[in-house]
């Protein structure tokens, strides 16, 4: 099956396929061409980036490979993903901030909704969040809402 369509069936959420298209045998390294062998576990040129920003994170290579390119496929336990490990629950405030307030630092600002999921980068007081209006409104959160927060 050629990549293109086996990704889009993938996308859609058609996985049945895949089983389909797996070896029903193990499949012996040794016994591919050299060529082949060279390119097990290597990203492609176009996820590089990808990968070196899940590999900060705290993702891994563990030796598997993806099924349709070969490629890496990388794994963490959520505890130590960084931006999972250190970022903070705490409630905001919605009024006028003072960008300009050396206290304030640079974060991600996202509301805990898992449907109507909101992520903004601000600059933002560590000790009291407050929200503009604006803000707040991209976030859909009120005061005392609860939002979580990773400082960059």
């Amino acid at each position: 099956m050629d990549f293109n369509k086996a990704n889009y069936l993938t996308g859609i959420n058609s996985k049945g396929f895949i089983a389909d298209l797996m070896p029903h045998y193990p499949v012996y390294v040794p016994m591919l061409n050299p060529d082949a062998q060279a390119v097990l576990g290597k990203s492609r040129e176009d996820m590089r980036d990808v990968q070196k920003l899940l590999e900060e994170e705290g993702f891994e290579y563990r030796r598997y490979v993806d099924i349709f390119d070969a490629g890496p496929t990388l794994e963490a336990r959520t505890e130590y993903v960084r931006s999972v490990s250190q970022s903070r629950c705490m409630p905001v405030v919605v009024g006028v901030g003072d960008d300009g307030d050396s206290n304030h630092s640079l974060a991600l600002i996202s509301n805990n909704q898992l449907n109507h999921y909101r992520c903004i980068m601000a600059s933002i007081n560590p000790e009291q969040p407050t929200l503009s209006e604006a803000q707040a409104e991209a976030l859909q959160l009120a005061s005392g809402d609860s939002a979580r927060l990773l400082w960059l």
